[in-house]
């Protein structure tokens, strides 16, 4: 009897020191799209404990966690406090939802926790400050001139030369159009990425430039084989309108993947290797072939 009831009090104990683990979550009030942010949150547990966050099971289309860092441990009245930072890359604009985290606690039985979701504002420009227009002094009366007259001739003379320049302008675009594009979308796609493959910008060591042209040429293979406006959409956008296309769920995934790796590097600024460079040029051409239609010998070849 006396044994159960020491068992009975362990189990207590363990179920009030999950109850007393605690989490305090600052966001930043806002953000800008592609600028990385610092979200804190702040453990409380007993010390006789230890917590760890899991960002592995991160399951976010508006952000990626960079990196984290912990603060040293303080403790006070047998509560022990850390204050973990997070350095986020926000990939949606409007209010997003950073979810929930499990963290891992670590004691006398290992078993996890969610810390609370944290909701931040993400703009997707800038906003430019407005100055204030300087007041002036009223000036003094003057005498009225009968000005219409020439203002009527000025702006006669100005729709003539704006006409004649519109006209000479159209004639050279004319003279001077290129040619139409008449390849298909995936010998598009294959020939526009062995030129930026050979135009030496990786081996410049240009790798923000390399990326916005790789993905560049996939969102334009992309508007040529389905006609979506992938370069007027986010990369999160244009996730959610693949998914209507029934891909198979690797090519969806490693797209995913893809279009990752181009924002790391264009907007964190991350420095990639060889083999990143190597297995984005490979999801690159998987997804063309993946999406290629396959023609039959009867079948005409009708021109793109």
């Amino acid at each position: 009897m006396t044994r159960l009831i020491l068992l009975f009090l362990a189990a207590s104990a363990l179920c009030a020191s999950a109850e007393e683990v605690s989490f305090t979550v600052t966001p930043p009030a806002s953000g800008v799209l592609g600028t990385p942010l610092q979200l804190d949150i702040e453990a409380g547990y007993p010390v006789n404990l230890a917590i760890r966050p899991d960002t592995t099971t991160l399951a976010s289309e508006s952000f990626h966690i960079i990196s984290f860092s912990t603060s040293p441990v303080k403790t006070a009245d047998g509560i022990a406090y850390q204050i973990t930072t997070f350095n986020i890359l926000p990939l949606d604009v409007g209010i997003s939802t950073f979810p929930a985290l499990i963290w891992h606690i670590a004691g006398p039985e290992k078993r996890q926790i969610k810390s609370p979701e944290a909701y931040i504002k993400i703009d997707g420009v800038i906003a430019k400050s407005i100055k204030e227009p300087e007041l002036k002094d009223i000036r003094p009366p003057f005498a009225v001139i009968a000005l219409w007259p020439f203002i009527v001739c000025a702006a006669l003379l100005v729709i003539l030369l704006a006409w004649l320049w519109k006209r000479k302008k159209d004639a050279a675009y004319l003279l001077s159009a290129p040619p139409v594009d008449t390849r298909s979308p995936e010998a598009f796609a294959a020939e526009e990425l062995e030129i930026l493959l050979q135009s030496g910008i990786w081996l410049s060591g240009e790798y923000k430039l390399f990326y916005e042209k790789l993905s560049d040429l996939l969102r334009t293979y992309i508007f040529r084989r389905f006609g979506l406006q992938a370069h007027m959409m986010t990369s999160s956008d244009l996730l959610r309108n693949l998914k209507t296309l029934s891909l198979p769920v690797e090519t969806a995934t490693r797209t995913r993947s893809f279009f990752e790796s181009c924002d790391l590097v264009k907007f964190a600024k991350l420095k990639p290797g060889e083999k990143n460079k190597d297995n984005d040029c490979e999801i690159f051409r998987s997804f063309v072939s993946a999406t290629t239609p396959v023609r039959t010998s009867e079948e005409p070849k009708v021109p793109e």
